[in-house]
């Protein structure tokens, strides 16, 4: 079912039309993801786009005033029209483009980052009088980041401050701190917040099978971690795994593994899409740690 590849790449302000382009033009793109909270950089490249529209995208990123409202963003949407089509790949703000000349080609790149505005740019003071929880507290500072939650994210148990709670800063340090107090790893994920107790998983039901019969590309590669010192033995090491591209894996998702050496459900560390829409495969790489959890 992994065949038949669809593109489409689109590009301009928050909120209002820009520009779109499909599987006809050479679109080749590293989309990186993992677990940290911090900006994730990724790399997109078009081929020989007029001088017109080179200009038009130099004077999108030209204009930025920095207002998380009106921030430049680039959505990535790739997969297999005989599968499920298109699905969003990657979603990020716009942190430079430039062009360069490769005879015959004219090479556009563009660098970009997760909500890398939002995290530069948010700042919000709050105060909470005692009995507030947890969940009431994150809800709250996304809304101060003008970011979605995911709706798949794992809150845990949600922890009452009898005391209170209260920040004034950067929101993303306020959401830092809440996660951190409630046992919680935060990310950004295509645009939205994702939540999840540490060495959980999301609360999605559907899990992907990565075999040899759905695009597994070889076999799982043992990989050394570095860890933390207080994480067991299954948490410090793990696996590398390639495959066809799989749009649906990111990080804190479960994915099921079917091999040789590696046969179980496994969370999801970090993810690396990468592919050129006229040469070669679309792949997805993925890093899971040895630790096994239940369906």
């Amino acid at each position: 079912m992994l065949f038949d590849r669809v593109c489409n790449l689109v590009i301009g302000k928050t909120n209002t039309q820009g520009f779109s382009f499909n599987q006809d033009f050479r679109i080749s793109f590293d989309v990186q993801k993992s677990l940290t909270n911090t900006p994730k950089y990724s790399k997109l490249e078009i081929y020989n786009l007029s001088q017109t529209t080179r200009d038009a995208l130099q004077k999108l990123i030209s204009s930025n005033n920095e207002n998380i409202n009106n921030q430049e963003v680039v959505m990535l949407y790739a997969g297999y029209s005989f599968n499920v089509g298109a699905e969003l790949l990657y979603s990020g703000n716009i942190v430079n483009i430039s062009s360069r000349k490769e005879p015959p080609d004219v090479i556009t790149t563009i660098s970009c980052a997760e909500n890398a505005l939002v995290y530069k740019n948010s700042f919000s003071a709050l105060s909470y009088s005692g009995g507030v929880n947890s969940t009431k507290i994150i809800t709250d500072i996304a809304a101060q980041m003008q970011v979605p939650i995911d709706d798949n994210s794992n809150y845990g148990t949600s922890v009452t401050f009898a005391h209170g709670w209260s920040h004034a800063g950067l929101t993303k340090n306020a959401m830092d701190k809440i996660a951190r107090q409630a046992g919680l790893t935060w990310s950004t994920q295509n645009g939205k917040i994702r939540l999840v107790p540490y060495g959980n998983s999301t609360n999605e039901q559907d899990v992907v099978v990565v075999s040899s019969t759905t695009g597994m590309i070889g076999s799982p590669e043992r990989k050394d971690s570095s860890g933390d010192e207080t994480d067991n033995p299954a948490m410090k090491h793990g696996w590398k795994v390639k495959s066809l591209l799989q749009p649906k894996l990111s990080p804190n998702k479960r994915v099921k593994i079917e091999s040789m050496n590696v046969n179980g459900i496994y969370i999801i560390d970090t993810v690396s899409h990468t592919g050129d829409t006229k040469v070669g495969d679309w792949q997805t790489e993925f890093e899971i740690k040895d630790q096994q959890v239940t369906q």
